[in-house]
């Protein structure tokens, strides 16, 4: 899903932040916080990562088609709970 991120200067869209989220027909909802750190030890972060980043882009066009105005989409380094930086 996506969150609009509102100015609380004058309440406008300045952007969207896409929310990763997994409904699991056996565990029901399952939190970030517990599947992420999974994905990230068994290496599936990587395609999960690029499949978010695929389907951001298909519904950005969809907004930007249907907003009068365009956004981009911005990228920010990844930290993996694995690694020590």
């Amino acid at each position: 899903s996506f969150q609009p991120i509102i100015s609380i200067d004058n309440g406008a869209i300045r952007g969207f932040e896409a929310l990763l989220r997994w409904e699991s027909l056996e565990y029901g909802f399952v939190s970030p916080s517990e599947f992420i750190p999974y994905a990230e030890q068994n290496m599936t972060i990587i395609p999960i990562g690029r499949w978010v980043f695929v389907e951001a882009l298909s519904v950005l066009g969809l907004i930007n088609a249907t907003l009068d105005k365009s956004y981009i989409i911005s990228t920010f380094p990844v930290y993996f709970s694995f690694l020590i930086i």
